[in-house]
């Protein structure tokens, strides 16, 4: 009944049951007082806007999960979220499209090392998106699937200034003018006089994992600190 729904639609926290293996479309849309969830490891699928609009949500922890892909708009709109944590399958995963898009409060993001797509407009909107962080071997897995791959992600996220790859093998200058023309960050930005296109280009720091070296071009806003915790994070050798 529309009374029981709206009862439902009261909670604060789920915990599912270990052995459920996939949530359902829309299953929690719309949750908006929803700010804990135990993703138990079994999990295997989230059906598209899963959890759209649980704008309580802070946190979301998928290591656990046995997920390949993040669905089309699964947390999209979910305005308090501040901090992903990826699964780490062996086969293949997939981010879809919108599947993040307008956390406004996300502010970084660590990628998989096994990802093959980045969804159009997955994480477009994140207004305080301000660093990613990605091995090398992901770009070459996204650049198959078009030049504009990046951008289009990454749309409106006005503050996104800092990409940090991690890098197991020497590039050549020609690859990083490559990468570099790649993270375009398109913003629409509106004024009395109407709206008007903005692009900016982030800075792009490369970090050698083996010798735990940093390119000259690191800016000053990285610390020495995140340097190591980036060399500490898993990537594929």
């Amino acid at each position: 009944t529309k009374n029981d729904t709206k009862e439902i639609k009261i909670i604060n926290y789920i915990t599912f049951p270990p052995n459920l293996t996939e949530i359902g479309e829309n299953s929690f849309e719309n949750f908006k007082t929803l700010k804990s969830i135990y993703f138990p490891s079994k999990l295997n699928k989230i059906g598209k806007m899963s959890f759209k609009g649980c704008s309580e949500l802070s946190k979301i922890n998928l290591s656990r999960s046995n997920l390949t892909s993040i669905s089309m708009g699964c947390f999209v709109a979910c305005k308090k979220l501040t901090e992903i944590t990826f699964p780490n399958p062996k086969t293949d995963f997939k981010i879809l499209d919108i599947a993040f898009a307008q956390c406004t409060n996300l502010p970084e993001i660590n990628l998989p090392d096994n990802l093959i797509e980045l969804g159009g407009y997955s994480f477009v909107g994140c207004t305080k998106l301000t660093k990613i962080y990605l091995n090398y071997r992901v770009i070459e897995k996204l650049k198959e699937k078009g030049d504009n791959y990046i951008w289009k992600a990454f749309d409106n996220c006005p503050n996104l200034k800092n990409v940090i790859i991690r890098c197991n093998d020497f590039i050549t200058t020609d690859e990083i003018k490559k990468i570099e023309s790649l993270f375009t960050i398109n913003t629409i930005l509106h004024s009395s006089t109407g709206p008007t296109l903005h692009t900016h280009k982030p800075i792009i720091t490369y970090i050698d994992c083996k010798t735990k070296t940093v390119s000259t071009k690191i800016p000053s806003t990285v610390s020495a600190q995140i340097r190591k915790t980036v060399c500490d994070l898993p990537f594929i050798l």
